[in-house]
């Protein structure tokens, strides 16, 4: 795969672990890509990650909301991550942030 074609699954990937489960997803990642494909995917979705920000605050959309995956859960589940992204997607990323600071 192309890097496009690895963003998109990134992409699609981070959808899917808010609303299904490791099996699920398991299965639909090695349907769709081979050994190589996920290997370079780690390092796609480390990068995409902010290295700003606790570990617990990068997965605060989980602290309860478990259990089973109802239609309520999701949207749960959803609605913590946007409050938890608003305003600071505008801003873009944390390097902007680093070099707006050092400035």
């Amino acid at each position: 795969m192309d890097e496009d074609q690895l963003e998109r699954v990134a992409q699609e990937l981070v959808l899917r672990v808010r609303d299904d489960g490791p099996d699920g997803n398991g299965r639909w990642l090695a349907a769709v890509t081979d050994e190589h494909d996920r290997w370079a995917l780690l390092f796609i979705l480390a990068a995409a990650v902010p290295d700003d920000r606790s570990w617990k605050h990068l997965t605060l959309w989980t602290y309860g909301l478990g259990g089973p995956d109802t239609d309520d859960a999701v949207q749960a589940r959803r609605r913590v991550l946007l409050e938890e992204t608003d305003g600071r997607a505008a801003i873009g990323s944390n390097q902007y942030r680093r070099r707006r600071r050092a400035a």
